[in-house]
């Protein structure tokens, strides 16, 4: 029997239907053209032996039922748990504590602080750095207690507007300074 297949690379097995014309569906570089010989018509399974435009030979290969049987699992065997031990309660473990703060910004004006919120609460915010913008600097603003604000941009771009309903915290960019301005 001989069918025309392609020869997709040297070594490569195929899958192919060889009874019904050595159809077969794989990705790969197409090499060239060859012709099957003494192909199996019952076996599915065809190997390449030769390179480029080559012959390719039939190679049976091996079954499930050909192979060995596989050992069956061997239990693994229970972990061994062991309780922990108790420790003394009145021994101290020092713990260090570090709080970080990002640097803030030095040059920055404030103005109309008087129109801050009364029990106003420092907070740090994150903007962007007038020097360079792909940065951010921290500036220290005072916010209302227990507010959630609406942030937003300023219509120029160069600024952010923190908004709490009844005040106002903008910070705007001057240059190299930044100016924050609180409203009511």
């Amino acid at each position: 029997m001989r069918k025309s297949l392609f020869v997709l690379m040297t070594g490569l097995t195929l899958v192919a239907n060889v009874a019904n014309g050595g159809l077969f569906n794989l990705r790969a570089r197409l090499v060239g053209r060859t012709e099957v010989e003494n192909a199996d018509p019952a076996s599915d399974v065809l190997r390449v032996t030769e390179g480029y435009r080559g012959r390719i030979a039939y190679e049976p290969q091996p079954t499930p039922a050909d192979l060995p049987p596989m050992a069956s699992p061997t239990p693994m065997p229970a972990p061994i748990i062991i309780a922990p031990q108790s420790t003394p309660e009145d021994v101290a473990v020092p713990v260090q504590t570090l709080h970080i703060a990002p640097a803030v910004y030095h040059n920055v004006k404030v103005r109309q602080g008087w129109k801050a919120h009364p029990c106003a609460v420092p907070m740090q915010v994150a903007v962007a750095d007038p020097c360079n913008p792909c940065c951010q600097v921290c500036v220290e603003i005072c916010v209302p207690p227990c507010a959630v604000a609406d942030i937003r941009c300023t219509r120029r771009g160069n600024g952010v507007v923190y908004d709490f309903g009844k005040y106002e915290v903008e910070i705007k960019q001057r240059g190299e300074l930044l100016v924050v301005d609180y409203d009511r």
